[in-house]
C-alpha cells in the first residue's frame, strides 16, 4: 500500500526494514516456508535490492537442496533465477536453471516412480532447454520419463459406464441408404447419413461443464496405452473468470461425437450398401475393414 512514490515514502521504507529483519532471522530450515513467502512479497514490490533477494533465496534453497527438501528447494531458487532476471546476470540465471533441473530430478527419485515422477522429470528437460549444452543430458531423461509413464499405467484405476444402445441410430442410417440402385445410395451415403459436427452445440456444452462441474477447477492429463501424453486439460479461471478447459472439452466431445458417427452411422450405412449392391473394382481388403487407411 505504501510505495516510493507515495506521499509516505517512509512507511514502505519500514515495512521493507521489517521483511528484511525477518528475512535475516528466519531463513533457516525450519521458517523456510515462511522465509519464500516474505521473499516473494519483497520481489514483487521491489522492497530492497534485488541482489539481497537473490542470496537470501539462493541460500535457502541451497541449504533445501542438500537436505532432500526439493519441493522448498525449487521453490526458492525459482526466486533467485527471478532476481537472477531482474539483475540481467546471464550466468547466474543459467547456473539456476541447471540446478533447478537437478532439483526436479532429485524430486522424481524420491517420488513414487510413477505419473508424479513423469511430471519432476517433464521440468527438469524444461529447465534443461534454458542450459547450454544439455542435449545430451535431457535425452537421458527423456528416456527415463518414458519408463516412468508406462509404470505410471499401473497407478491408474478403470472406470467403467454403462453401455450405450445406439440401435435406434443405426436403423435410421441403414434407412437413409435405402436407394434404387448403387448411385443413388453413394449419394445418400454422401450427404444424409451424418452431418458435420455442431460446434455451437458443443461449445454451449463445455461452458455448462466449466460452470456446474467442480472437475473443471482440477487439470487432467490424457495418455496413450503408452504412457505418452497426448493432451491437457488445464484447470483453475482466467483472468476473465472463465475456465480454460472450453476448448479442450469442445475437442473431447468432437471426438466422442466423431466415434459414435463412425460406429453407429457410416460404418453400419457402408456395410449395408455393400450388402445390397455388387460394386466392380472395391478391394476385398476394403470391403472387410472400410475404414483402414
Amino acid at each position: 500500500m505504501f510505495r516510493r512514490e507515495n506521499q509516505r515514502p517512509e512507511y514502505f521504507e519500514k515495512i521493507s526494514q521489517f521483511l528484511l529483519d525477518q528475512l535475516r532471522r528466519m531463513k533457516n530450515q525450519e521458517s523456510a516456508a515462511y522465509a519464500i513467502r516474505l521473499l516473494d512479497l519483497a520481489l514483487e514490490f521491489g522492497a530492497f535490492d534485488y541482489e539481497v533477494v537473490f542470496e537470501i533465496s539462493d541460500e535457502i534453497g541451497s541449504a533445501a537442496r542438500k537436505s532432500g527438501q526439493y519441493r522448498i528447494a525449487i521453490e526458492a531458487l525459482d526466486i533467485a533465477l527471478s532476481a537472477a532476471i531482474q539483475i540481467k546476470d546471464k550466468e547466474l540465471q543459467i547456473e539456476k536453471w541447471q540446478e533447478i533441473a537437478e532439483c526436479h530430478i532429485g524430486d522424481a527419485g524420491v517420488r513414487n516412480r510413477g505419473i508424479v515422477s513423469v511430471g519432476c522429470l517433464v521440468k527438469a528437460i524444461d529447465a534443461l532447454a534454458k542450459v547450454p549444452g544439455t542435449k545430451q543430458k535431457r535425452l537421458e531423461l527423456f528416456e527415463e520419463m518414458r519408463d516412468f509413464q508406462i509404470e505410471s499405467l499401473h497407478e491408474m484405476s478403470e472406470v467403467s459406464t454403462e453401455p450405450v444402445d445406439i440401435s435406434q441410430v443405426v436403423q435410421q442410417s441403414l434407412l437413409r441408404v435405402q436407394a434404387v440402385d448403387v448411385f443413388d445410395a453413394l449419394f445418400r451415403l454422401g450427404v444424409r447419413v451424418c452431418q458435420p459436427t455442431n460446434m455451437s452445440l458443443l461449445e454451449s456444452h463445455a461452458k455448462e461443464q466449466s460452470e456446474f462441474s467442480l472437475f473443471s477447477m482440477v487439470s487432467a492429463t490424457y495418455v496413450d496405452q503408452d504412457g505418452m501424453t497426448t493432451a491437457r486439460l488445464p484447470g483453475g479461471f482466467d483472468s476473465n473468470g472463465e475456465t480454460g478447459s472450453t476448448w479442450p472439452l469442445m475437442m473431447r466431445e468432437m471426438k466422442i461425437d466423431h466415434h459414435m458417427a463412425v460406429t453407429g452411422q457410416i460404418k453400419p450405412a457402408i456395410q449395408e450398401v455393400m450388402a445390397r449392391f455388387f460394386i466392380r473394382g472395391f478391394k476385398s481388403a476394403w470391403v472387410k475393414n472400410p475404414f483402414r487407411g
